[in-house]
């Protein structure tokens, strides 16, 4: 796994998390939990080559070729950002939680995401930056069926009132 993390990121003693993509478990998908001037890194791996691109939220939220969990994700974050945009179709928790807090946002903190607890299902948690020192955790639960492809079943958006309370793999940057 070391040997998948650019060098320059090493010396950091943070490691992306990396999970197996349920349509296709030869390839797999890193995050690289920092955010650093709006970018999130990214990466996917065939094999041994691991290839990690810098994108924005916003053109993550805009790419056809991102899978269809990140896209939605980056999506409902832009609208938690801006105010504007599409509400998710699913589940939330705790109920009125996401239309309360559109446009309270500032940006990303971090993300990750992890393999959920039953086969073809991943977590995946955006930290995102609040007004005055406090964030929101946007976690989500997707599943893949092989005849419908991915659906997200449950989001929770979870208030970060300090950064101690925060996701701990994700290394929180409140200060920017």
């Amino acid at each position: 796994m070391v040997e998948g993390v650019p060098a320059r990121w090493r010396h950091l003693g943070i490691l992306p998390s990396v999970i197996t993509d349920p349509a296709d478990p030869y390839r797999t998908w890193w995050f690289w939990p920092r955010v650093r001037q709006d970018r999130v890194w990214f990466a996917v791996s065939q094999d041994q080559h691991v290839s990690w691109q810098a994108t924005t939220v916003q053109a993550l939220a805009q790419s056809s070729t991102a899978s269809l969990p990140l896209r939605v994700t980056a999506q409902w974050v832009m609208t938690l950002e801006t105010g504007r945009g599409v509400m998710p179709a699913m589940e939330m928790e705790p109920t009125g939680t996401f239309l309360a807090d559109m446009g309270a946002l500032t940006g990303v903190a971090g993300w990750m995401a992890s393999m959920g607890s039953t086969p073809h299902s991943l977590v995946l948690t955006w930290g995102l930056r609040g007004r005055v020192h406090t964030g929101l955790r946007l976690v989500t639960l997707w599943r893949w069926r092989p005849q419908s492809g991915w659906h997200c079943t449950l989001g929770v958006l979870q208030s970060e009132p300090s950064t101690a309370l925060a996701v701990p793999s994700i290394p929180w940057d409140l200060q920017r």
